[in-house]
């Protein structure tokens, strides 16, 4: 039975689709800034972000002069408008949408614009999933729906009632407190999330363990784990910290990095991709 094959990005990252949502002040800013940029194409009704210009030299598992000719132009991931006061930035890998915030952060002022969520696929993809070899040409299916979880304002919610259930037990508020927490850090995360995205830099700066955190978590599920958490991984990593073997420090990332070069699948619309 031949082993099965994550799907893939041409730029070597797992294929895992990610949202980015604009809160849009000024539009005609935007699209002026989105103008000037040489990386960016104008197709219909959403401007294509591409592998070329300005973004050629953002670090991918895969470097832009591994790409054939016939992968060019790349396409990293589009904007669209929903209307004057949002803006979505659809992308296929976690990896585009870290470079993403930081890429356009510096080319559109943030009082024209400024990214506030982001909806994440939790999930790898097998090639035996998808037989016709087409990675879904609309995210809309993944993200336009009621039902996505957002964990840090159902934890804001949570805490609140713990508070008022506990309002004159301290001690009693203290252990509810904490054993909410052990039991969100014990969790699974949902195949399909909300993720809030703060203006401050300094806090953004923790998003990319959060997103690494999930996509190891959905990996080993992958890989037929289902037991794992991302509590496993934070226990892995601290241990790791007293570990003088740097190989096992490593070794999960060396794995899902190989793995990640597993088969590269199109979208019929979006070749590019």
């Amino acid at each position: 039975m031949a082993e099965k094959q994550p799907v893939s990005v041409k730029t070597g990252e797992f294929y895992q689709p990610v949202r980015i949502y604009y809160e849009v002040f000024k539009p005609k800013t935007v699209i002026a800034a989105l103008k000037k940029l040489k990386c960016m194409e104008r197709e219909g009704e959403r401007w294509n972000w591409l592998f070329e210009a300005e973004a050629k030299k953002l670090r991918f598992n895969r470097p832009y002069s591994s790409l054939s000719p016939a992968d060019k132009p790349l396409i990293l991931g589009y904007f669209t408008f929903r209307s004057e006061s949002e803006m979505l930035l659809d992308l296929r890998s976690q990896q585009r949408a870290l470079q993403a915030l930081d890429f356009f952060e510096k080319r559109i002022n943030r009082y024209a614009a400024t990214p506030t969520r982001m909806r994440v696929v939790n999930r790898i993809f097998a090639v035996d999933e998808m037989p016709n070899r087409a990675i879904h040409p609309s995210l809309d299916p993944f993200f336009d729906r009621d039902d996505v979880p957002c964990l840090a304002l159902e934890t804001e919610h949570q805490l609140a009632e713990i508070a008022a259930q506990y309002a004159d037990d301290p001690e009693a508020k203290e252990a509810a407190t904490h054993d909410f927490f052990d039991e969100q850090f014990n969790r699974t995360h949902p195949e399909i999330e909300e993720i809030l995205i703060h203006a401050d830099k300094l806090d953004r700066l923790s998003l990319p363990m959060v997103l690494q955190m999930r996509q190891v978590e959905a990996f080993e599920h992958w890989r037929g784990n289902f037991t794992f958490r991302a509590s496993d991984l934070v226990q892995q990593w601290v241990a790791a910290i007293g570990d003088e073997d740097e190989d096992e420090e490593f070794e999960a990332d060396e794995e899902m990095e190989i793995a990640a070069e597993g088969t590269e699948l199109a979208a019929p619309d979006l070749p590019q991709s």
